[in-house]
This record gives structure tokens, C-alpha cells and sequence, in this order.
């Protein structure tokens, strides 16, 4: 197998000896409504991003160290809806052409119980598709009647950030989740923004604040074309056989 060769080279989030018990519990909070603390996040999150990429990579005979998670979207999304179905976990499933014009791609915003009030994630385990070598140069961009047809990938433009934001994109390649804010909204939404073919001069003018405001107008993605399984809560049967 040819290992596709990514502009960062990242290392996924491994949870492979997460304690089982404490997602258990975490689990049991969730569906009893409860709060649930920073740190639980953090490790519910990272285990969970990581137990359904490692699903997916079975689901389509890939190896997770040489996969880049192109084409996998539905069946991660809707794995996790059915996922936070089960626990009562509030999300909205979201296409990116619904917010910015021009490239679909699903993600889903899950929101927990906090002693502060909600706290929401963006959810993404497959955005590390847009950030192969090959889509992510100059050669990419297509004119025709001297309009912009085709242009590279997002990483492309990301890699014209400074390194600051550069690790802040690295780290949510990694986890394959970051917790919404301003700031997170606009380095997610910007990105988009800068590869879709419809802004033939990427406008930076749309801040954080009015991304998150269109995340919340935008319709929520009630149905998926796939119906695949990958993951159930621990309590009933966490493992489902994809082979």
C-alpha cells in the first residue's frame, strides 16, 4: 500500500490503552444528563476520535498510519450520530457548502454539560483529507475563461499561515477535534473559504463570531446517505464486527 504523503507529518492521537471504565463512566454521565468536567472531555474525545477512525480504517482495509480519510465522512458522521443518539449527547451534523460556498464536506458539533454552562466541539476526524502533497500546490489551480475553476486543497493556503496557526491546525489534525470558539471557528471556517472555487480573492472580512452565528442558523443534516455502525456506547456493545 502507497502511503499518501501529507504536508504535515502527524502523528494521530493513539488511545489504545485508554481505561475502558473511565469512558464507561463518562458514558453513563452522559446519558443521565450530567456534567461533565474538562478533563473527561478531553479524554472522552480523544478516545472516541480515535476509536472511529481505527473503525474506519478496518471498514475500508486501510492501515491507519498510511490513510488519509478521504471519501470515509459519512460513515464517520454517521457512526457518531448514532453514537450520541444512544447517549442523549446533543450535536448538529453540519455541511461546510451550508456555511461557504463551494466545498461540501460534513463535521458534526457536539455539546456537553459543564459546571460553566455548555461547552461545544467541533468534530472532524476526517479533515486530514484536504492536506495531501499532491492537492496542496500551485499546480492545482484550473482557469477557464479567466475564472477560477479548480483550486488547491486547504492546506495549501494554511501553509501560508504563520507557525502559530499552523499548530493550532496541526493539533486539531491530530485529535481531530477542538472546542468552539472564535478563534477556532474562523481558522475552520477560513479554511473553506480560501479553497472554494466562489471567492475568486479570498475575504478574511468573516470572523469567528459570524461562523459559529452561521453554524447555528444553518439547517442541521438530519439524514445521511450512510447507515453504517461503527461504534456503539461501551455500556451496550462498544465494538460492532466490520470486517
Amino acid at each position: 500500500m502507497v502511503k499518501i504523503r501529507q504536508i504535515y507529518d502527524i502523528k494521530l492521537n493513539i488511545m489504545e490503552k485508554a481505561n475502558k471504565d473511565i469512558i464507561i463512566d463518562i458514558e453513563n454521565d452522559c446519558l443521565k444528563g450530567k456534567n461533565i468536567s474538562e478533563q473527561k472531555r478531553d479524554y472522552y474525545l480523544s478516545y472516541l476520535v480515535y476509536k472511529v477512525r481505527c473503525e474506519a480504517a478496518k471498514f475500508y482495509n486501510q492501515s491507519l498510519d498510511d490513510w488519509n480519510f478521504k471519501d470515509s465522512k459519512e460513515v464517520v458522521i454517521s457512526s457518531l450520530k448514532s453514537y450520541f443518539d444512544k447517549l442523549n449527547i446533543k450535536y448538529k451534523i453540519i455541511d461546510m457548502n451550508d456555511v461557504v460556498k463551494g466545498i461540501r464536506h460534513q463535521f458534526i458539533i457536539v455539546s456537553f454539560q459543564s459546571d460553566d454552562g455548555e461547552v461545544s466541539f467541533i468534530v472532524d476526524p476526517t479533515y486530514n483529507q484536504f492536506f495531501g502533497i499532491k492537492m496542496c500546490n500551485s499546480d492545482v489551480y484550473k482557469e477557464e475563461a479567466g475564472r477560477t475553476i479548480k483550486k488547491p486543497d486547504l492546506g495549501y493556503f494554511i501553509l501560508k499561515e504563520t507557525k502559530e496557526y499552523q499548530n493550532l491546525v496541526k493539533k486539531f489534525l491530530q485529535n481531530g477535534y477542538m472546542i468552539l470558539n472564535e478563534t477556532n471557528a474562523k481558522i475552520y471556517g477560513d479554511s473553506f473559504s480560501r479553497a472554494s472555487v466562489y471567492l475568486e480573492d479570498y475575504n478574511n472580512e468573516m470572523s469567528g463570531c459570524m461562523y459559529i452565528k452561521r453554524f447555528n442558523r444553518c439547517a442541521a443534516i438530519e439524514k445521511l446517505k450512510s447507515s453504517e455502525e461503527l461504534i456503539n456506547p461501551i455500556t451496550l456493545n462498544f465494538y460492532k464486527n466490520k470486517v
